[in-house]
């Protein structure tokens, strides 16, 4: 009778233990996931910018530096066209 005791001591130990345990290893994990939960609360959303570029060639023929759907001339270059409304054979930007 005496050894069925301290089995029965033995086994109530052991299975103290493994409760124990048991309990000890559900609070690590909650604890674990309460962390996780944090870590997903404060981490913030990311923005990704991304920029793109486009060369765009706008036509001027005669190089004068005033696009074609502008320029009157578009052939010739407006350094070349003068004016001379008098015909005295000055150029009247320069007669005033």
């Amino acid at each position: 009778m005496l050894k069925f005791f301290q089995t029965k001591k033995y086994f109530s130990f052991l299975l103290l233990i493994v409760v124990f345990f048991l309990i000890l290893t559900v609070a690590v994990r909650a604890d674990d996931d309460e962390e996780d939960d944090e870590e997903e609360k404060s981490s913030p959303a990311q923005t990704y910018t991304t920029t793109s570029t486009r060369v765009i060639t706008l036509p001027d023929s005669d190089g004068d530096g005033i696009l074609d759907k502008n320029d009157p001339h578009p052939k010739m270059a407006e350094i070349y066209i003068v004016e001379d409304a008098n015909s005295n054979g000055i150029v009247d930007k320069f007669e005033q």
